[in-house]
């Protein structure tokens, strides 16, 4: 970000509180902070995994820190890519399949929107103004987005002439 701090998107287990024999973890993304000098800050999980899970997904066996018997909660496709990016207001946004979380910078989730046609996203990116922009490689084009999260427009499509795309898109943001 604009403070050089550096964020890096994975995955987290969480202890759901109540449960104790066994313990039961959630397990979903997550945003590490850590400051210029690789110092870590703070984690932020995109969704609150303190809670049991409202929806049914697939336990599996685990063993906590302690080195005992756990159950961790592991949600459908957790082997997705997830993308990451900030703007200059100190806001990040996590690109994950096909919903964009928008968080500030001390990690309360600001924003969420979901974009059910992006073919297959494989890039994130803010300008100076909040906007977002998608680079949706399934259909061969770039998203943009409004900082509230509406669609603003969309440009390129298959092939190899000027404005068109063929392979995975990639996309960054000039501070300018």
């Amino acid at each position: 970000d604009d403070d050089l701090n550096i964020y890096v998107v994975d995955w987290e287990s969480v202890h759901i509180q109540g449960t104790d024999s066994p313990k039961v973890f959630n397990y979903g993304p997550c945003v590490h902070k850590f400051a210029r000098d690789g110092k870590f800050i703070a984690t932020f999980t995109l969704e609150n995994l303190s809670e049991k899970a409202k929806e049914k997904e697939r336990a599996v066996p685990a063993i906590d820190t302690d080195g005992d018997f756990a159950l961790l909660i592991v949600p459908q496709e957790s082997d997705r890519e997830l993308y990451l990016s900030s703007d200059s207001a100190g806001n990040i946004y996590v690109l994950d399949r096909d919903t964009i979380y928008k968080l500030s910078s001390s990690g309360e989730v600001l924003a969420r929107f979901h974009e059910p046609q992006l073919g297959k996203a494989t890039d994130i990116t803010a300008d100076g103004n909040g906007n977002v922009y998608i680079a949706d490689t399934g259909n061969h084009r770039v998203v943009k987005f409004g900082p509230d999260g509406s669609f603003l427009l969309s440009f390129g499509r298959y092939g190899e002439s000027d404005g068109e795309f063929m392979d995975d898109l990639y996309i960054v943001m000039a501070s300018d």
